[in-house]
């Protein structure tokens, strides 16, 4: 099946109608405020489509969240927006200074999980996010806040070294929320993208193809001016997330956008390995399983040319148009790939197999 596809291809489509708070492709961005009551007064004078039946305070029993305010609203294009103001024993210190602002900022993005333990693998495990913050939420305001009838949510506050922070949510009940739509494009006005900054792009790319996380871009884009290099991926419910590495390194004119890059290593670095090897021979187990690693280290690396061959061809498609005479051969090539690419996660595959058939049961 050809998941290529250009603006051109399929217009990007409206937010379906009907989507509630507990469907997965649910997230929203927190803006903190200094006073909820003319914050929300600022709303209702502008018309906004609200979300919540008003704004709640979270109840006191609830220790983690006791004394929190918050409304749920929509941007003029459905996209679902909070507004939250923290007690003073509750949120940063940057949310408590004294001032006259009313918006204060952005503090968390928050989205809707389908297992909490399955998301911290991704955002803690994978990501290096540290858990800063949980909660069990439920009750009356839980339900007016969310718009969903019997809410109860695990909710789990994750940070990184400084910015905004990511806020799970996992319905606990109830559980039935749609599934992110599998057919979603970055040109839907439901997609949104998670931009999280790295000191290395491209090794958080390696670290997410080894865990045959799925990408949306094709592979690392090297990118220009203060934009040194970018993955897009999805998390484990669908949601995007753009992986980035400042920097100022620029792309030369003419330059292809999307790269491959391999690191073949040295030859003196080949030489003292087989000088080891020939001292300490390994077993035959070790053997194989050093042969099993190669070929998945290898079939990782396919894996990123095909995505920047393709990317590549898409580009080609939006500077050449349909009408151009290479335009035939670049459906060819882009078919060949995408079978490539099939035949190479059979592989990946088949090698895991053995793997485990090596190294026996944990």
């Amino acid at each position: 099946f050809d998941r290529g596809i250009d603006a051109r291809e399929r217009p990007g489509r409206p937010i379906p109608a009907g989507m509630r708070s507990n469907d997965r492709s649910f997230q929203h961005i927190a803006i903190i405020v200094s006073d909820m009551d003319a914050a929300y007064k600022i709303l209702r004078q502008n018309k906004v489509e609200h979300a919540s039946s008003g704004p709640q305070r979270l109840p006191d029993w609830n220790k983690n969240a006791a004394g929190i305010r918050a409304f749920y609203f929509k941007d003029p294009d459905g996209h679902p927006l909070e507004i939250l103001q923290f007690p003073a024993d509750k949120g940063l210190a940057k949310w408590h200074q004294s001032g006259s602002k009313l918006f204060l900022g952005i503090d968390h993005t928050a989205i809707v999980v389908a297992d909490t333990d399955s998301s911290l693998h991704f955002y803690r495990d994978l990501l290096g996010l540290r858990v800063a913050g949980e909660s069990e939420n439920y009750g009356t305001e839980q339900e007016h806040l969310n718009n969903v009838f019997g809410a109860r949510l695990r909710i789990t506050a994750l940070r990184g070294e400084h910015g905004p922070g990511i806020e799970l949510l996992e319905y606990l009940a109830p559980r039935d929320g749609a599934a992110f739509p599998a057919d979603e494009h970055a040109n839907d006005v439901l997609h949104r993208e998670t931009i999280l900054e790295s000191s290395d792009a491209r090794q958080a790319a390696d670290a997410l193809a080894k865990a045959h996380v799925g990408l949306i871009s094709p592979g690392v884009v090297e990118g220009t001016a203060n934009l040194a290099q970018a993955v897009t991926a999805r998390d484990p419910d669908g949601h995007a997330l753009r992986i980035e590495t400042l920097g100022t390194s620029k792309t030369a004119e003419g330059e292809q956008y999307m790269q491959f890059k391999d690191d073949p290593g040295s030859a003196s670095s080949d030489l003292q390995a087989e000088q080891n090897h020939n001292q300490n021979p390994p077993s035959d187990q070790q053997v194989r399983t050093s042969r099993a690693t190669m070929v998945e280290a290898v079939s990782h690396k396919l894996t990123s040319l095909f995505t920047a061959i393709i990317g590549n061809v898409e580009l080609a498609f939006m500077a050449l148009g349909e009408e151009n005479l290479a335009t035939p051969n670049l459906h060819a090539i882009k078919k060949a790939t995408y079978t490539a690419q099939g035949w190479n996660a059979k592989l990946l595959s088949l090698m895991e197999e053995c793997r485990r058939e090596v190294e026996g049961p944990a």
